[in-house]
């Protein structure tokens, strides 16, 4: 249809109802697995988030035939859990961090030579205690104050420990990234080109350049060109 002498064509109502008719009727015969999945992912019971963030940019991918960006919950947002340090020998342990939305980090650390096994318990006891539902971020701050005087109180040597520990787990501004479905870039028309598809590439391996792109997408100001044409070619999902 015309509206008016000066404009171009446009779909009838009877064109639009067509198409959307058509559309519904390809997707519920072709990607009724795909629903099945997504249904099946969030049934589930997943102790860690990682996994689900690892589905979801599985089935997301699947669904579009693009590259999938999934971003999980940062690390400096989640609450502490649990603190364990577990001796490997009388000179190293490994520290893990449980949080609230159910991420493991470890780390292993050397243990102060004169620090005893006892103050250590007594050390991670102390932060279970005052720490625990406190915000990862909120660390160093509540560190101070009441939680100092009972370290300093009951724990011998403990600031060497408490050092590398504030390090070991300070927030990364990268975290938590997961891609699905590099290869599907090759079936682009825009990526035929081998130099387009190796910067792409690259650009996909700088996590910290990935993580500022999808939180300025609720901003005004967006990167560069290349990064708007990158969106335009990428299904890039915020979890």
């Amino acid at each position: 249809m015309k509206p008016h002498s000066s404009s171009g064509r446009i779909p009838s109502h009877k064109g639009y109802r067509l198409y959307v008719d058509q559309l519904l009727n390809v997707t519920e015969n072709n990607h009724l697995g795909l629903i099945t999945s997504v249904q099946q992912l969030f049934d589930s019971r997943v102790s860690e988030v990682e996994a689900v963030m690892r589905k979801t940019a599985a089935v997301l991918s699947e669904m579009t035939n693009y590259v999938s960006v999934v971003l999980g919950p940062a690390m400096s947002n989640t609450k502490l859990k649990q603190l364990q340090i577990i001796p490997l020998s009388t000179t190293q342990a490994v520290a893990i961090l449980v949080t609230d939305s159910g991420h493991v980090e470890n780390r292993t650390f050397d243990i102060p030579h004169n620090m005893s096994l006892s103050d250590l318990e007594k050390f991670v006891n102390i932060l279970n205690e005052q720490l625990a539902d406190s915000p990862i971020k909120q660390w160093e701050a509540l560190m101070s104050n009441e939680i100092e005087r009972l370290l300093r109180q009951h724990v011998d040597h403990y600031e060497k420990i408490h050092q590398d520990l504030s390090a070991a787990f300070k927030p990364k501004v990268n975290e938590q990234i997961f891609y699905n479905g590099m290869l599907n870039l090759l079936a682009q028309p825009e990526f035929k080109d081998v130099e387009k598809i190796r910067q792409m590439l690259e650009w996909l391996e700088d996590k910290k350049e990935v993580y500022s792109l999808l939180n300025a997408m609720n901003s005004k100001d967006l990167p560069s060109k290349l990064v708007r044409r990158i969106v335009l070619n990428c299904s890039m999902t915020l979890a």
